[in-house]
C-alpha cells in the first residue's frame, strides 16, 4: 500500500495530491477444455489525500483518506485462448468511475535512522468498459458494441508491514520504505452485453516500495515529494451467475493489482 507521509515534528495535518497509474487484471482457466481468458482494467487518475497524525511516546499514529477527483480514459482489453491459441480479442474504452482508500498507519522508531510500521487500509476501485471493439479469430468477424459493456468493482482490505530507512541525498532528507502486503479482496464483474456476472473472494499478497524527499522544511511546515509502487496477486474461485438467474459455473482465477504513484504532500505540525 502507498504510504502516506506523516509529520515528523509533532501532531499535525497533511494534505496532498497524487498522480496514479494502475492496472487491475484477472486471468481464468478452464483446463478441461483448454480455455483461458485475461481481462485488464487500466486506470490513470489524480487523487487527493487528507490526513491527521498524532505524535505518541511509542511512535506516530496517522489517519487518512484519499479519493480520485479526476481521471483519464484508458484502453482495456479482453483476450481468450483455446489450447494456447488466441480465439477472441477485444479492446474497450476504460473509465474510472470512482476510487477511494482509507488508512490507519502506525510507525515505531527502532533506531534513530530506522522505523517499522503497520498500515491498515481499505480501498475500492470501480471501473467501466464502453465502445468495445472485438475480433473473433475463429470465424474472422469483427464487432463493435456501443454503450457500457462491462462494470468491474474490486474492494480490498488488509495490512502493509513495512520498514523505513532515513538518509540524506543531494542535501535533502529522504525516507526509503519497503514492505509486504496481505489483503482480502472481493471482486464483481458485470458483463452487461452478455447477460452474466461473476463474484470472487480471495487473499492477495504483494510488495510495496517507495521513497520520499523533504523539499522544504521550516518551523512546523514541510513539503514532501514521493514516488511509490505496489503489486499484489492472489488466487480465487470465480463464480458465474446469469443475470436474475442461478449460479452455473465456477472457474479458478488469478487476480493482480499494480499501482504506481507520484505525490506532492504538504504537512503542518502544531
Amino acid at each position: 500500500m502507498i504510504l502516506a507521509a506523516v509529520p515528523l515534528l509533532g501532531d499535525g495535518l497533511f494534505v496532498g495530491i497524487k498522480g496514479a497509474n494502475a492496472t487491475l487484471s484477472y486471468r481464468v482457466k478452464e483446463p478441461a477444455q483448454g480455455l483461458e481468458a485475461q481481462l485488464r482494467f487500466p486506470a490513470t487518475a489524480e487523487v487527493g489525500e487528507l490526513g491527521y497524525a498524532l505524535e505518541m511516546p511509542v511512535g506516530q499514529l496517522s489517519f487518512s483518506c484519499a479519493s480520485a477527483f479526476a481521471s483519464q480514459k484508458r484502453t482495456g482489453d479482453d483476450t481468450d485462448w483455446r489450447d494456447g491459441n488466441k480465439t477472441v480479442y477485444s479492446e474497450s474504452d476504460t473509465s474510472l468511475d470512482s476510487y477511494y482508500v482509507f488508512h490507519i498507519d502506525f510507525r515505531h522508531p527502532v533506531t534513530p535512522g530506522f522505523s517499522l510500521g503497520m498500515d491498515f487500509f481499505y480501498e475500492q476501485w470501480r471501473l467501466g468498459w464502453s465502445h468495445t471493439r472485438q475480433i473473433d479469430y475463429t470465424d474472422g468477424t469483427q464487432t463493435v458494441l456501443s454503450g457500457t459493456t462491462v462494470r468491474f468493482t474490486q474492494d480490498a482490505g488488509g495490512v502493509n508491514l513495512y520498514g523505513v530507512l532515513d538518509a540524506t541525498l543531494f542535501a535533502l532528507p529522504w525516507q526509503f520504505h519497503g514492505g509486504v502486503l496481505l489483503s482480502r479482496q472481493h471482486s464483481e464483474d458485470e458483463h452487461l452485453a452478455r447477460g452474466f456476472y461473476t463474484v470472487s473472494d480471495g487473499w492477495m499478497t504483494g510488495v510495496s516500495l517507495g521513497a520520499d524527499a523533504v523539499l522544504y522544511r521550516q518551523a512546523g511546515s514541510e513539503i514532501i515529494a514521493g514516488i511509490s509502487y505496489r503489486r499484489s496477486e492472489g488466487d480465487a474461485d470465480m463464480h458465474y451467475y446469469y443475470d436474475y438467474g442461478p449460479h452455473y459455473m465456477t472457474l479458478p482465477a488469478t487476480f493482480t493489482t499494480e499501482v504506481t504513484e507520484a505525490s506532492l504532500m504538504y504537512q503542518y505540525a502544531f
